[in-house]
């Protein structure tokens, strides 16, 4: 499909009407002629400019068409100067004449003639400088043309005395033509050529124009390649007149390449050609835009690289004669001979060809000048699966770049299943993988083969799907391609409950606790309940006895209470951290700390405070959190003065060395907690915090140290969140929130984290490598499908694992599913179920997240700017999915609006609240059709604008 500015040429709408039955050829013809000669003329629907720049092919549709035209057509037509065979009249008034070895040139220097040339003559022989110049690159380009490159001679079409010229006629072109071919008579068998017999061999003559201003580069530079592109026609002609225009405005791009290798005006055409890989080589302009013809040279340079040598375009004419034109379209057909001439299959070739539009520069995939040329369009898989059902045309092919793990490992696996979706589609699909310089390609056939799979990825650079439909007849073709990515999980250990610090994994199966140092690994049996420290290598565990044990660097060490009780007396442990070298602070009926006494054992005292174990009135508040020398813990508790009125109480205390104190309380007349959630790191304190009489809660942030507070958000919504280095993330239903330097910005947004019914659970964490969440669906209702996300810090990249086939959440101890996702240095270790196996037997994983496939939604802090601004989106124009980019000066709501070509609202969002900073936000086209779409940013009071384009 074309966009609706491609839309906006004359003789675009023109073919297009046609194409649709809404007018006939005899209007077609005259509406055509109009666009050309008198567009003043042409209906409104019509109006817009002609964007030939070769002005052969609408001369050519003229001359081929002629005979079905209508006589009151005819006509009609003869007005703007077309003969009675369908030729337009060949120029006249011009007043000058210079003859070559082998061409006539006409032009004009008459004063006041807009066809006048300039008459500039540096040498004083008489001849305009421009007219010599013309003469010399005319003569040149015939002498490579038929000496070196072998090409008959056209027909006659001037004999003056016995001697044959090829008139070519200099005056005033309209404003985008280089120049012209005009067929005048078919011949039928040209004399010129000897052995070979043709049937619609035909005489012409050129047209170039009087000047090159306003087109770039000098007026040598143009003429270059306008004389060899034109020329090359005429030698077209003398093989076959009828022949398809894309091939022949193809192989006239190419020969400007072959004569003029260091003009490369030809790249001109690539950037949209290579921007629309599923459209048809050949295209027609019903089909796609007029300029895929030129664009379309760059299959004629791949055959004169890699199946012979420039030979072989020569050989396409020759094998076209073999074919009449005139009755059906055999371009193809010519092709496919010619190559046979190298022993080589067309299908073969044009499946090569696309690799080389992939590859460019990759032996035996590569052009000699591919490094120039334009990358090919590409969908790009971020997802773990991936699926999409779509077309493409004949001859033509669509390209997937399946994004690899960060660093693939043995064990990783990809699948691609293709399936053809109607009876005649002929597709291939072409795996692409490339390891350094090296190319590995595997093809399957669809309709025998539907899935092909990658069993190892490891030290894969890239990969590719290239889904190629080799049908050579037809329009469109439909499949649906499905890719799925698997990532190698390091298994670790048999049980669950996860915990990790530096130094250790540990994980337990009944009362067996098993422990995997970095040196060796032990078992502890008959326990109860354990905590490990988050940053020493010490675990603590209670027994059936109700003791409490410490493990200290693989011993076993004796806890003393500095009291007359016991430890089993002090209490159940809730909670164990460590700082300070090796001090312990431990959670039980009170508060208490421990440190080492010799090597065997640890004392124990108490801070002096009734703590989490005796008065706490929610579990989940029931922790502690040391770190950097300051202990943190909650005390949630009812007090009643009386009358009936209990009183909430929500304080926080804090340890710093032997010096305790209470620095935060909160305290309210309802049962509401006034502390949901909170979490302590690097001296930064956060919490969500209820206000009696609000349904919206503050999500606050506090220095411990020098007491300072601020509230973040006040989020509508489930919200999860963690603090490390004095940053602070956060969700918020469908946004992920990075505060850092004073400064909130958008991580992702529009990405559910979690659902939150039943069972599900979701889980957030930060440490100084990044952020990491989780979002659970199920499909099926049953079927839990985990998928982890991490935000890198180093390079502002998200990277997604997910998985089909891992249960989290189907062992005991419900209450605390948190504490089995653990986030360390970019890893994220889990307890799962493999539902695939045999046996359901929880193991701890780890999944490597850098390893892991990029969502493509990536966002870096950027300084608070001064004003709002709208960058243009990107990728732009774009398939199925594009990124609006905004940077808003403060936290403001934002309000997006998509509208259509005309006008009407397809797409709006509002979003309550956006800080300060760049955002990225994902828009996806859904249903949306080809063509120009136009959004509006309103933040605030200020609104913006910009413009897409969707390709299909």
């Amino acid at each position: 499909l074309r966009s609706d500015t491609e839309q906006a040429s004359s003789l675009i709408k023109i073919e297009r009407a046609y194409a649709k039955g809404t007018i006939t050829l005899d209007q077609r013809a005259l509406y055509t002629a109009s666009a050309l000669f008198a567009p003043d003329r042409l209906p409104a629907e019509f109006q817009g400019f002609p964007d030939e720049p070769c002005g052969t092919p609408v001369r050519s549709w003229f001359f081929q068409v002629w005979s079905d035209l209508s006589e009151s057509t005819r006509r009609q037509m003869e007005a703007y100067g077309f003969q009675p065979n369908g030729a337009l009249a060949r120029p006249k008034g011009l007043d000058s004449v210079r003859t070559t070895t082998h061409f006539q040139i006409h032009y004009s220097v008459a004063n006041n003639d807009t066809n006048a040339v300039d008459t500039t003559d540096a040498n004083n022989n008489g001849t305009p400088d421009y007219i010599e110049m013309i003469m010399r690159l005319l003569e040149e380009a015939y002498a490579i043309m038929v000496d070196s490159m072998k090409y008959t001679v056209m027909p006659a079409d001037t004999v003056i005395n016995g001697k044959w010229y090829y008139d070519v006629y200099v005056y005033k072109l309209s404003k985008k033509i280089y120049g012209y071919v005009q067929p005048e008579k078919v011949v039928g068998d040209n004399p010129n050529s000897n052995g070979r017999v043709e049937t619609n061999a035909a005489y012409s003559y050129m047209g170039l124009r009087n000047n090159y201003q306003g087109f770039e580069g000098d007026a040598e530079r143009n003429l270059k390649v306008t004389i060899a592109h034109e020329l090359f026609h005429a030698f077209q002609n003398g093989y076959d007149v009828y022949e398809k225009t894309w091939l022949k405005e193809a192989t006239a791009t190419w020969v400007e390449d072959e004569l003029y290798d260091e003009i490369n005006d030809n790249y001109q055409y690539l950037p949209k050609w290579f921007n629309r890989p599923w459209e048809a080589l050949d295209a027609t302009t019903e089909e796609s835009y007029k300029g895929r013809w030129y664009g379309s040279w760059i299959f004629f340079r791949y055959l004169s690289e890699h199946v012979g040598n420039r030979d072989i375009v020569r050989k396409v004419w020759e094998h076209s004669v073999s074919y009449n034109s005139k009755n059906d379209d055999f371009s193809i057909n010519a092709v496919g001979d010619a190559i046979s001439d190298y022993n080589k299959t067309f299908a073969q070739v044009f499946l090569d060809f696309q690799l080389a539009n992939l590859l460019k520069t990759m032996s035996p995939y590569d052009y000699e000048e591919g490094e120039n040329y334009p990358d090919i369009f590409r969908n790009v898989v971020y997802d773990s699966e991936y699926e999409y059902s779509t077309y493409n045309m004949r001859l033509s092919a669509d390209f997937y770049e399946i994004l690899l793990p960060h660093s693939p490992m043995a064990g990783d696996k990809v699948e691609i299943t293709v399936d053809k979706l109607d009876s005649l589609a002929n597709f291939r699909v072409q795996v692409v993988s490339v390891s350094g310089n090296q190319v590995k390609v595997t093809r399957f056939n669809p309709a025998t083969q539907a899935t092909h799979r990658i069993d190892n990825l490891n030290g894969l650079d890239r990969l590719y799907a290239v889904v190629v439909n080799m049908n050579t007849k037809g329009k469109n073709n439909n499949y649906r391609i499905r890719v799925k990515r698997t990532i190698a999980l390091s298994q670790i250990v048999t049980g669950f409950f996860v915990a990790k610090n530096p130094f250790s994994i540990a994980a337990q199966v009944g009362d067996t606790l098993r422990i995997l140092r970095i040196d060796n690994q032990y078992t502890l049996t008959r326990i109860v309940q354990f905590k490990q420290s988050p940053s020493k290598d010490l675990i603590a565990y209670r027994t059936k006895n109700d003791d409490i044990v410490i493990v200290y660097n693989g011993n076993t060490v004796k806890i003393i209470p500095d009291s007359n009780r016991t430890v089993r007396e002090i209490g159940r442990m809730n909670e164990i951290a460590s700082i300070e070298g090796t001090t312990v602070w431990l959670v039980g009926g009170g508060v208490y700390r421990a440190f080492p006494q010799g090597k065997s054992s640890f004392r124990m005292k108490s801070l002096g405070v009734s703590g989490i174990g005796s008065l706490s009135y929610r579990r989940d508040e029931e922790k502690l959190i040391a770190d950097d020398g300051i202990a943190i813990w909650l005390d949630a508790y009812y007090t009643d003065p009386g009358g009936g009125n209990s009183i909430y109480h929500s304080d926080f205390w804090r340890a710093i060395g032997g010096n305790v104190a209470r620095f935060r309380q909160f305290q309210a007349e309802n049962v509401v907690p006034i502390v949901a959630d909170w979490t302590f790191r690097d001296t930064v304190l956060v919490y969500m915090k209820r206000n009696t009489g609000r349904t919206t809660p503050d999500l606050v942030m506090m220095d411990v140290q020098t007491g300072a507070e601020a509230i973040l958000d006040q989020p509508n919504g489930i919200t999860r969140f963690a603090t490390a280095r004095k940053r602070v993330a956060w969700s918020v239903g469908e946004s992920v929130y990075l505060w850092q330097n004073g400064m909130t910005t958008v991580v992702v947004e529009g990405d559910s984290l979690a659902n939150l019914l039943g069972a599900y659970y979701p889980w957030f964490d930060m440490d100084s490598s990044g952020i990491a969440w989780l979002k659970i669906t199920s499909p099926d209702g049953r079927i839990l499908n985990p998928t982890f996300y991490f935000y890198d810090f180093n390079n502002q990249t998200i990277y997604e694992a997910r998985f089909t086939n891992l249960n989290l959440y189907r062992f005991p101890d419900e209450t605390r599913r948190g504490d089995r996702i653990i986030l360390r240095d970019g890893m994220i270790y889990f307890t799962a179920m493999d539902l695939n196996a045999p046996v359901q037997w929880p193991y701890v994983y780890s999944v490597d997240m850098r390893r892991q496939v990029p969502t493509g939604i990536t966002r870096a802090p950027e300084r608070v700017p001064v004003s709002f601004d709208l960058k243009p989106n990107y990728p732009n124009p774009f398939r199925d999915q594009t990124t609006l980019r905004m940077v808003l000066p403060q936290a403001s709501p934002v309000e997006i609006r998509v509208y259509d070509i005309l006008g009407r609202l397809v797409y709006s969002r509002h979003m309550k609240r956006l800080g300060p900073g760049e955002h990225h936000i994902a828009l996806k086209a859904q249903n949306w059709g080809s063509g120009m779409y136009f959004y509006r940013i309103k933040v605030g009071g200020a609104m913006k604008s910009g413009k897409m384009l969707i390709v299909r």
